[in-house]
């Protein structure tokens, strides 16, 4: 079998800093057997069904040309190059402002009791309720097709000429950065990873302020947004320790994305490139939060590598 020097770019998540706007490409080559399994009574998605409703309804309309699908049809058909299918999801708040007066801090904003921002209103003075199109929608819908993305490239590591799956990948582009995370949520049940390619990695270690500044603001301005709450760019931090260690940063108990780490990752992906874990990664807000800072580190690697 031929060694395979890099990986197939199965998927590509991208970050329109502007619009919000998250990016996940999907190589046309896999769209036929990732459909067939995603309208499939498969452990995998009986188990997203138990957990969170639907069938396999929310799904039919992968692959197609200008359809939506997942639940509340929160992955949005945008675009269609040569090789690949564009989806999208803008970032939505997961909360709505009402009219009605916050109960907690009366109107005010105010926490009366520390003087802070009132937490139940974020300071608007106003009673919030749950957004209907939710950021866990769009990553709960995303699952199960990064999932299968996934197996796919771990099956061509191990048959390059995919006599299993059938499929013929195009290997023009390369997988630079993979990404897993899990379904559940909630301390101790939360998990999020994934898989740099060697060149990013090396690459990550010259990035400048200014391409470090873009990245962390990027995940600053996803968090602010999603709760509609100042937040302080300190708090978002990609780094490396001693040009060998790789970290995202964000708020929580040490929470962070890291590696090289052991990890099915690893597994999987051979020798080709850097595994990433997690440490206290315990909601799903989290997830996203990462998602955004690798997606836009993949940006500027591409930007840089394209000039």
């Amino acid at each position: 079998m031929e060694k395979i020097k890099h990986l197939p770019r199965c998927y590509n998540f991208s970050f329109d800093h502007e619009k919000l706007e998250l990016l996940v490409g999907i190589q046309k080559a896999t769209i036929p057997i990732i459909k067939t399994s995603l309208t499939t009574d498969s452990p995998l998605m009986m188990s997203l069904y138990q957990n969170y409703g639907g069938d396999k309804n929310l799904f039919i309309n992968f692959g197609e040309k200008d359809k939506s699908f997942g639940y509340n049809n929160s992955i949005v058909y945008k675009e269609e190059t040569e090789d690949e299918i564009v989806y999208s999801y803008i970032l939505t708040p997961a909360f709505e402002v009402t009219k009605k007066t916050c109960e907690y801090c009366d109107g005010t904003g105010i926490n009366n009791i520390n003087g802070f921002s009132c937490f139940s209103c974020r300071g608007k003075g106003k009673k919030l309720i749950e957004s209907e199109r939710q950021f866990d929608q769009a990553l709960i819908s995303l699952f199960p097709i990064i999932w299968l993305e996934n197996y796919i490239i771990s099956d061509e590591l191990q048959d390059k000429e995919n006599i299993s799956l059938g499929l013929k990948l195009n290997y023009s582009k390369k997988q630079t950065v993979a990404l897993s995370w899990s379904s559940s949520t909630g301390m101790n049940n939360c998990f999020m990873g994934g898989w740099l390619d060697k060149e990013i990695f090396e690459w990550g270690k010259t990035l400048t302020k200014e391409q470090s500044h873009i990245i962390n603001e990027a995940m600053r301005k996803t968090h602010e947004t999603l709760f509609l709450s100042k937040k302080e760019i300190y708090d978002y931090r990609l780094h490396y320790f001693d040009e060998r260690l790789f970290s995202i940063d964000i708020p929580g108990n040490a929470c962070c994305v890291y590696g090289p780490a052991e990890g099915t990752m690893e597994m999987f992906f051979t020798n080709l490139g850097t595994t990433l874990s997690c440490h206290n990664v315990d909601g799903r807000f989290q997830q996203i939060l990462f998602i955004v800072g690798l997606s836009v580190f993949n940006d500027l690697f591409d930007l840089d590598k394209n000039k």
